[in-house]
């Protein structure tokens, strides 16, 4: 469950904001009744701004780093198929 707070409220407690925001996560700041920021711990923020990788570079790390022959995985499933493709009829 979100915590919510109006701007006016999370003025007045902005201390008790921070220090237990870590703890129980993210407090949404209203305005009017509707939500208009978030608070959240600076390891929340970190995990979501941190630049990740795209599945094809962390597949191609994978593939880097890890033998296929000894994840299980057959060896079709490893390879992609070069070929042009099926023949469409339209």
């Amino acid at each position: 469950m979100t915590r919510r707070f109006s701007i006016a409220q999370a003025r007045a407690t902005l201390p008790a904001i921070v220090n237990q925001v870590d703890s129980h996560g993210p407090v949404e700041i209203t305005r009017r009744g509707k939500a208009v920021a978030v608070v959240l711990s600076l390891s929340d923020y970190e995990r979501l701004t941190t630049k990740r990788p795209t599945f094809s570079q962390a597949f191609a790390e994978f593939r880097r780093t890890h033998d296929i022959a000894d994840c299980a995985v057959e060896a079709e499933f490893a390879t992609r198929d070069q070929s042009s493709g099926r023949t469409v009829q339209l």
